[in-house]
């Protein structure tokens, strides 16, 4: 069995995206809720001190845009079009942004 989380604040914010993608394509993970007192202590374990973090299998991807393009491709959400690629990560980098 494959062992995949998400690890975010117990809030929606950067991580709420990647949460509705994975909700929606029925994937099966665990949502790992991080209380900010306990960041404090747990950034240092983190790649580059930032949140999200996907762990699948031993690998962590970081970054809340990376994590969505690598889940949306592998689940059948990102184009092969460069043009509608290149818009999906427009709109992904605006709402990040906010």
């Amino acid at each position: 069995m494959l062992f995949r989380s998400l690890t975010y604040f117990d809030l929606g914010g950067r991580a709420e995206g990647i949460r509705s993608m994975l909700h929606h394509a029925g994937h099966q993970y665990e949502d790992c809720r991080k209380s900010f007192p306990e960041w404090a202590t747990f950034k240092a374990e983190t790649p580059m001190g930032s949140m999200p973090l996907w762990e699948e299998d031993g690998f962590t991807t970081v970054s809340s845009s990376a994590i969505l393009r690598v889940l949306g491709v592998r689940l059948g959400y990102y184009s092969d079009n460069h043009l509608t690629a290149y818009k999906i990560d427009s709109i992904v980098e605006y709402i990040e942004s906010m």
